[in-house]
């Protein structure tokens, strides 16, 4: 997981941006993790991209539709298809 946030963390610092983050390497299923730091961080808003909330992926969850049903914050889904 080390390696993981090292590299989410070099990426992140090659955007020149000014923004403020935090990284949370989570060892479980996409969602539930993403559910559970925003629950821990209080956090605002989640952001997922849209893959897998159409056709037959849709009939049997998706990180995405997993999360705007459980988060406890608002979610954005941006699309990236």
């Amino acid at each position: 997981l080390d390696v993981a946030q090292d590299s989410v963390a070099d990426w992140i610092r090659s955007l020149s941006t000014s923004a403020e983050f935090k990284i949370h390497a989570v060892d479980d299923k996409p969602a539930d993790a993403l559910i559970d730091v925003a629950e821990q961080t209080d956090a605002d808003l989640i952001v997922v991209g849209n893959v897998g909330l159409q056709g037959f992926s849709r009939l049997f969850g998706s990180v995405g539709n997993d999360v705007t049903h459980h988060a406890p914050c608002s979610v954005l889904i941006v699309k990236t298809v």
